[in-house]
C-alpha cells in the first residue's frame, strides 16, 4: 500500500503540489496523467524517496 496525505512541496514561490492525497492498496493499479508542468513527476519523486516533501507524510507499506 501507498499513502499520501496533505503533501505540499514548493520550488522558491512556485506551488507545484498542494494537498495531495492518495491511497494505493496492493490490488490496485494506478495512474498518473496530466498536462506538462502540472506535478507528475515531482509528486513521483517525492513517493520514492529522490525528493522531500515540504510537508506532508507518505507511507509504503
Amino acid at each position: 500500500m501507498v499513502k499520501v496525505e496533505n503533501l505540499h512541496k514548493s520550488f522558491s514561490v512556485k506551488h507545484v503540489l498542494c494537498e495531495v492525497g492518495i491511497e494505493v492498496r496492493d490490488d490496485e493499479t494506478f495512474v498518473i496523467i496530466g498536462s506538462s508542468g502540472t506535478g507528475k513527476s515531482v509528486l513521483l519523486k517525492n513517493i520514492v524517496g529522490l525528493m522531500k516533501p515540504d510537508t506532508g507524510s507518505i507511507k509504503i507499506d
